[in-house]
C-alpha cells in the first residue's frame, strides 16, 4: 500500500508542469468570514467529478482558518489530518489530471456579516 502510494506520487510531480486551466471557485463562509477559492484542473470533466469537487469544497473550509490571503499557508492547512498539498498530490495520483490550489481570497471577520452567491 505504502508503494503504490509512492508511486502515484511520483506521478503527480510528473503532471505538475500540464497546464491546469479548467476548475471551479469555491466559496465557504462562518461566522462573519467568507472566503473564495479558485481550484483548477485539466479538464471540464474533472471539473465536475464528485471527487474534485469534494476536495475543492474540503479547501474552501480549510481557507476559513487562514489568516488573510496567503496560498502558501492555505496549502499547508489541514484536511482531515493531511495538508492541503497533500491531498491534492493524492488526488492527482488518483484522478491523473494536474489540480493546481490556484488563488485564494477573503474578506470579513468576526464583526462582519457577509452573505454569499455563486451563480
Amino acid at each position: 500500500n505504502d508503494f503504490l502510494r509512492k508511486a502515484g506520487l511520483v506521478k503527480a510531480d510528473k503532471k505538475a508542469s500540464r497546464v491546469a486551466a479548467e476548475g471551479k471557485i469555491v466559496v465557504a463562509n462562518e461566522g462573519g468570514k467568507a472566503v473564495m477559492v479558485e481550484v483548477n484542473c485539466e479538464t471540464d470533466f474533472v471539473a465536475k467529478d464528485e471527487n474534485f469537487l469534494g476536495f475543492a469544497d474540503s479547501v474552501a473550509k480549510a481557507a476559513l482558518t487562514v489568516d488573510g490571503d496567503d496560498i502558501d499557508a492555505l496549502l499547508k492547512a489541514d484536511i482531515g489530518g493531511e495538508s492541503v498539498e497533500d491531498k491534492s498530490k493524492a488526488l492527482v495520483a488518483k484522478i491523473g489530471e494536474n489540480i493546481q490550489v490556484r488563488r485564494l481570497a477573503s474578506m470579513g471577520g468576526a464583526d462582519s456579516t457577509v452573505g454569499t452567491y455563486v451563480h
